[in-house]
């Protein structure tokens, strides 16, 4: 049998003594939220607040690295971080990359945003809110995306409600992603 804690470690247990077997730091920071054994009982599959599953081998468990080898960024201490970054730490991340590959995330990848008309990414499932809308990213159509919230700037959408009440935030946060996505804008074109 084998738990993990919210500071990221896993501990398993032999279920004939009840004793502990393993005991190691599977994450850099927790949760460990899934824990699942092969079908054959040899590897321990993990996953955590990271967007990746691990496993190890059930006979030489706590001998790899942690899962991640750095901090998710909305897990970042507030003053590590401008307030820009910040506000896109704690309302976009979770949910939006900034790598052109966009992760394993449950929403688009930002990456070159400035310029892109909404719902045009390919490969990416939009809600039909979305698809062939007339919207284009710019630095008032985010602003007001986030003074309204997306239920009311885009309703139907599948983005969760997000509001930024203060002005200097929605200007700092585009500022930073203005930053975050330099020399990537499109004109209105993906790229």
């Amino acid at each position: 049998m084998a738990t993990g804690d919210g500071h990221g470690y896993i501990t398993v247990f032999d279920t004939k003594s009840w004793s502990i077997e393993s005991d190691f730091k599977a994450a850099l920071k927790g949760p460990i939220w899934a824990l699942a054994f092969s079908k054959d009982g040899e590897l321990l599959h993990a996953g955590g607040i990271e967007d990746i599953v691990y496993s190890w081998p059930v006979e030489d468990l706590g001998a790899f690295d942690p899962m991640a080898q750095e901090t998710p960024q909305f897990l970042r201490k507030p003053e590590e971080m401008t307030n820009g970054e910040r506000q896109f730490a704690r309302k976009c991340s979770i949910c939006h990359a900034l790598s052109p590959d966009g992760g394993r995330k449950a929403g688009p990848t930002l990456h070159a945003v400035f310029g892109r008309r909404a719902g045009a990414l390919p490969d990416y499932p939009y809600s039909e809110t979305l698809t062939g809308s007339d919207i284009v990213w710019n630095e008032e159509t985010i602003d007001q995306l986030f003074l309204d919230g997306p239920d009311h700037f885009i309703p139907g959408s599948k983005m969760p409600m997000q509001v930024i009440a203060r002005p200097q935030d929605r200007i700092d946060l585009v500022d930073y992603l203005k930053s975050a996505t330099a020399g990537q804008e499109t004109n209105g074109e993906t790229q």
